[in-house]
């Protein structure tokens, strides 16, 4: 049997979390689910955690409550491998669908961010610095000084769905920055994504591996140019300012 590619659309949907950084809603959309058909959201629907666990990662699913009208589920349980193109189910449950995932800080609350970019694949949340909630910048690295390639992992502050970081480099050095994915080797002045050129603080968009990570290393070489006479001054930091995922 022919398998169905309506069964992976998803349209509208984008979700938000209200200032108590507890109760998650959608916005009007629609979604299929394996075997059941399509789900109808009016932008009615939401769901508050009850107690939820600090630092932890809480996924966001929709269901048919009934009539195929959606109701939403806030689950610990990651979603499952996709079931066609970047379409996912809760593990072991095949009627809920993945829409968002979402962490909750040392208070118990869901970190504020919008999604700002609700689709299929390409997803974008970014992450609010400072916010009613409590947030603050998710620090990646602060005070590199080390001349050596390290690598930067992601897995514990966004969501296994998560394909490209967004982040802000902070590089006050006389050196360069150079930023490459780690499976793809050693970042280096002939093998980079982006670079951080001395005394600049660019926002860059960066593939992650299949580990969400990426690797960076500073370097005393310009690009194009050669070696940077001079010691190194200053260190380098990195911020997490928003992530891309798939659903």
């Amino acid at each position: 049997m022919a398998l169905d590619p309506s069964i992976s659309i998803i349209r509208g949907l984008q979700a938000s979390v209200a200032l108590n950084g507890l109760t998650v809603s959608v916005t009007p959309g629609m979604c299929y689910v394996p075997g059941t058909g399509r789900i109808l959201s009016d932008g009615t629907a939401t769901v508050t955690l009850s107690s939820p666990t600090p630092n932890t990662f809480y996924h966001l699913y929709g269901y048919d409550a009934g009539g195929g009208v959606m109701a939403l589920e806030a689950s610990t349980t990651a979603p499952d491998t996709p079931y066609l193109g970047s379409a996912r189910c809760k593990t072991g449950d095949p009627t809920r669908r993945y829409l968002i995932s979402g962490r909750t800080n040392a208070s118990g609350v869901l970190r504020p961010g919008r999604h700002t970019r609700p689709g299929e694949m390409g997803n974008r949340v970014m992450l609010d610095a400072a916010s009613a909630a409590g947030s603050v910048p998710v620090m990646l690295l602060s005070g590199l000084v080390a001349t050596t390639p390290q690598t930067i992992d992601l897995s514990s502050v966004i969501p296994v769905t998560a394909t490209r970081a967004i982040i802000q480099i902070l590089n006050p050095t006389n050196f360069s920055l150079y930023v490459a994915r780690s499976d793809v080797g050693a970042p280096s002045a002939t093998n980079f994504q982006w670079v951080a050129l001395p005394g600049s603080s660019p926002a860059c968009d960066v593939t992650l591996d299949a580990n969400r990570q990426f690797t960076v290393l500073l370097s005393a070489t310009l690009p194009l140019i050669g070696p940077i006479l001079g010691i190194l001054t200053g260190s380098v930091s990195i911020t997490l300012v928003g992530y891309e995922f798939d659903r």
